[in-house]
């Protein structure tokens, strides 16, 4: 594994990693992760995208692969994402949908806001409470706090994704990093506002694929984002083909030969 990218800002104008050679190695993946610069930012598209070249150092005629491109659209594959509430209607409702590592989709699960302070949350209708606990007029912490429950509920709950209430947001990610992203929607966001704190993309081609017979031996990424957001990738070659010498009963021999 290497460092593609080192975390920097890269906005349209994009940034290219390094070249990797790929002469002894049958794939190359890369990992990018895109996080915006505060959280007052609004981020909405990330895209990767592969370039062979015939050296390292310069990238000599660097040409972008065909069919390599990956986007990441935020609000519907994010690592991690917050939820920030004020006043809303009952009935708003929040979607949610997770996605495996290999981008297939769980089912879509709403919830939806209730009236009745703490009553107005019931696990198994997925509602979380819009009023105070004296019954008053919504308040951001109760609706926070109430909403983290049932995300977290592990029946009604949203499998994968874990959630923390603050005075004035949930900040929901996933249990286990790198499994699992979300998509996140609702019907009220003037009073639901979300934002993608962190988004992730992955592109990755096989050696074969490169146009080896003319000296094309080595792979970038060049990352490109919508806004100028916090950006890092690595890389991650496999199926090495360098043969390996071997020394077995005094006799040296080569795996391969």
């Amino acid at each position: 594994m290497d460092i593609a990218i080192p975390s920097t800002q890269v906005s349209s104008s994009g940034t290219t990693s390094p070249y990797f050679k790929m002469d002894k190695y049958s794939r190359i993946m890369f990992v990018w992760e895109v996080a915006p610069q505060d959280a007052a930012d609004s981020l909405s598209t990330s895209i990767g995208l592969l370039y062979e070249a015939k050296d390292a150092s310069a990238g000599t005629s660097a040409t972008a692969i065909t069919g390599s491109t990956a986007t990441v659209t935020f609000y519907t594959k994010a690592v991690e994402f917050t939820i920030t509430p004020t006043i809303c209607s009952a009935a708003a409702t929040i979607d949610i949908t997770t996605y495996d590592i290999n981008g297939d989709a769980n089912d879509e699960l709403t919830f939806t806001a209730a009236d009745g302070g703490t009553a107005g949350t019931t696990a198994s209708d997925r509602t979380f409470s819009i009023n105070d606990t004296a019954g008053g007029t919504g308040i951001a912490s109760n609706i926070a706090t109430t909403l983290a429950a049932i995300l977290n509920n592990t029946t009604y709950g949203v499998p994968g994704l874990y959630a923390t209430a603050t005075s004035t947001n949930v900040t929901c990610r996933a249990v286990e990093v790198g499994e699992t992203v979300f998509s996140v929607s609702s019907n009220d966001t003037a009073y639901l506002t979300f934002a993608v704190t962190k988004a992730m993309g992955i592109s990755e081609i096989n050696a074969s694929s490169l146009t080896l017979s003319s000296g094309f031996t080595h792979v970038a990424l060049n990352v490109i984002n919508a806004q100028s957001a916090w950006t890092s990738a690595i890389a991650i070659r496999s199926g090495r083909r360098e043969l390996m010498p071997v020394q077995m009963a005094g006799v040296l021999d080569t795996v391969g030969e």
